[in-house]
């Protein structure tokens, strides 16, 4: 398309353009508007070098956009991706957790956030190293972003932390996808047991627990810390209740067991 527009623009712009400043006296005004002798047996050879040149011109230019364009798309990809796990990064989780709420508050619709950790992940670099917790990290992306619902989304908020928004959903919703992430996350096929996962789930709901973003996020990461202790209580007094990864605590105190 922008070939057939540059050859066009060659034949009826730049060919007549270029025998009026060639000759402005034989090639009047009148000739130059009414395109007169433009378009001659004699010139036409010069008509078709225009031609070529508005379409190569043309092509270029499409090429040029299609890049142009292709580039935008990868930096902007980058931009609100995580490079290790794929998942959104925390901009675009910040980002976006604001427009939600906004949109759940206008709508006045629920919206819940789980925040997810690794139990030991610390531990586990240390004693098995950072490739291999790598991997730990993209195993348990993977295994979130599966589990969870069309609408929501799964970013990573930091270190071994990870975030879900999930848009419309109540407390009930929420409790219940965070049991579901317990299941498929433990019941990944591991072939060593010491690379088995376990997590913490804190979860708070807007508006019932938080009206805006700052206080939602702080309250399920509040959440998130009082599973991680009451774990590290449990596991000190030799307690099985937390060996298949812990518990869900949501802003209501009620909790969600294995």
């Amino acid at each position: 398309m922008h070939g057939f527009f540059g050859c066009l623009a060659g034949l009826s712009i730049l060919h007549p353009i270029s025998m009026f400043i060639n000759d402005p006296l034989k090639y009047d005004l009148v000739y130059f508007i009414t395109l007169q002798q433009i378009f001659a047996p004699q010139h036409l050879r010069m008509a078709g070098y225009f031609a070529i040149l508005g379409g190569t011109i043309g092509v270029i230019h499409a090429v040029y956009a299609q890049n142009k364009a292709k580039l935008y798309a990868e930096i902007n990809f980058l931009s609100i991706t995580d490079e290790l796990t794929s998942l959104y990064n925390r901009r675009y989780f910040m980002s976006q957790l604001a427009n939600e709420i906004e949109r759940a508050g206008r709508y006045s619709h629920y919206l819940s956030l789980l925040m997810i950790d690794l139990n030991d992940f610390k531990q586990y670099n240390d004693t098995h190293g950072h490739q291999r917790g790598d991997e730990r990290l993209k195993t348990i992306a993977m295994r979130l972003k599966n589990a969870v619902r069309t609408p929501d989304f799964v970013a990573r908020y930091g270190g071994d932390e990870f975030v879900i928004v999930m848009p419309e959903a109540d407390k009930d919703k929420a409790l219940k996808l965070a049991k579901r992430l317990h299941e498929k996350v433990e019941a990944y096929p591991f072939t060593n047991k010491i690379d088995v996962i376990t997590v913490s789930i804190g979860a708070a709901t807007f508006p019932s627990d938080a009206q805006d973003m700052d206080r939602l996020i702080n309250k399920a990461d509040s959440m998130l810390y009082m599973v991680k202790k009451r774990r590290a209580s449990e596991k000190w007094a030799g307690s099985n209740k937390s060996t298949k990864g812990g518990k869900v605590i949501d802003a209501g105190e009620r909790e969600v067991l294995n």
